[in-house]
């Protein structure tokens, strides 16, 4: 339907005064700036002072679809009015390149590049808003089901629980559940700030990791494999039943850390024992800079102690040991010692 209204004929031409309202079919929409093609438009349009407004869109981008969608373009200048607001639905391997052309935040954009081998499927909520010079992006996503490698990890991060949500401040976890490797991990909500001096927090957690997975990726980083020259193999499982983290995103040696977990069958082949060290159970819990065990059953050649204490550290090094041990040291272990 096309309507104008003028004093003159020459009004009636007139853009401003125009009218235009009908119904997409299988139509195509282009928005300037993130140069974004909208292909099979369905939906209703107004058209009108230079401004086309859209409702209970459905559309697809490349191979993401959205449906029950609003959007207002305007059709003048650099500096158009933009909102586009949608639930969708898109394979995963088209996240990244979508959001590097919707995402200007710098940070944001060289942890996306660090994301290889994406699959999956991810669906959820998309707001474009602001203008066509100077867009915000904000992304929800509610339903998850996603591996992809993290630069150098050995194996696919699994998310297949929880949100993730994102905005021009911030990227945020809620209750992510899943798997990297043999490991797993539950509940997991988090923070990041894309400012200048990012942080991280980290509200709750829960881990199951397997050691002999883990280990030899961990060792292999400069900043621990030093520290850890003389541990030759590490296995057994690590559990975390609750964590609370916050601090600089690049500096973890000043993170405040807050955990409570066990060890269960952790074998240490170390050159500085003459046997492997081996942890049959145990419990931990980390306050800052201080770790405490309790109920630390240890073995090692003929020695069998009931260990228990603190220790402080401060990430690179150790400051200071209370350790209490119960149990039998055999004649080999006394020999050694």
């Amino acid at each position: 339907v096309l309507t104008s209204q003028g004093k003159t004929l020459s009004d009636f031409g007139n853009m401003e005064n125009l009218v235009i309202q009908g119904n997409f079919r299988e139509g195509n929409i282009f928005i300037p700036g993130p140069d974004l093609v909208l292909e099979e438009v369905t939906g209703n349009f107004r058209a009108e002072q230079g401004i086309l407004k859209g409702t209970n869109i459905s559309a697809k981008l490349e191979d993401a679809y959205g449906q029950e969608g609003i959007i207002t373009i305007g059709l003048k200048g650099e500096d158009a009015p933009l909102h586009v607001e949608t639930e969708i639905t898109a394979v995963a391997e088209q996240i990244p390149p979508l959001l590097k052309r919707l995402v200007r935040n710098e940070k944001f954009l060289n942890e996306i590049n660090r994301v290889t081998n994406v699959k999956g499927t991810v669906a959820g909520r998309l707001l474009l808003g602001g203008r066509l010079n100077a867009m915000n992006a904000e992304v929800d996503i509610n339903k998850i089901d996603v591996s992809a490698f993290y630069k150098d990890t050995p194996f696919p991060l699994l998310i297949t629980d929880g949100g993730i949500h994102y905005d021009r401040e911030n990227i945020s976890t809620m209750n992510l559940g899943g798997t990297f490797g043999n490991s797993t991990f539950s509940e997991l909500s988090a923070r990041i700030s894309l400012e200048k001096d990012a942080r991280i927090e980290v509200q709750s957690g829960k881990f199951m990791v397997y050691l002999k997975e883990i280990y030899p990726w961990l060792s292999s980083f400069e900043k621990v494999s030093g520290n850890l020259a003389d541990v030759k193999n590490v296995s057994g499982i690590v559990t975390v039943s609750a964590l609370n983290l916050k601090g600089p995103l690049a500096m973890p040696e000043s993170w405040f850390i807050e955990a409570t977990g066990g060890v269960k069958d952790i074998l240490v082949d170390t050159a500085l024992f003459p046997e492997p060290v081996v942890v049959s159970e145990g419990h931990f819990k980390v306050v800052d800079k201080e770790l405490f065990v309790t109920d630390s059953m240890v073995k090692t050649g003929d020695c069998s102690l009931g260990v228990s204490g603190s220790i402080s550290h401060n990430m690179a090094e150790l400051d200071k040991a209370d350790i209490e041990f119960n149990g039998e040291i055999g004649e080999d272990s006394l020999q050694w010692i």
